[in-house]
């Protein structure tokens, strides 16, 4: 599966550009995503299915 980017607003006003990590988050109902200068981090799985797929 292709690695897949996403843009998602995780404060009103403020949006990354994500991609999807390794590993499982202890928050039922997140999953773990990454940018290119953050550490990994949980997200709300409706955020990421909100999120615009980027190419």
């Amino acid at each position: 599966m292709p690695v897949q980017h996403r843009r998602v607003e995780v404060a009103p006003g403020h949006c990354l550009l994500v991609r999807r990590a390794r590993g499982a988050t202890d928050e039922p109902g997140c999953i773990m995503v990454r940018t290119r200068t953050l550490p990994p981090f949980a997200l709300a799985v409706e955020k990421w299915d909100a999120g615009e797929i980027q190419k």
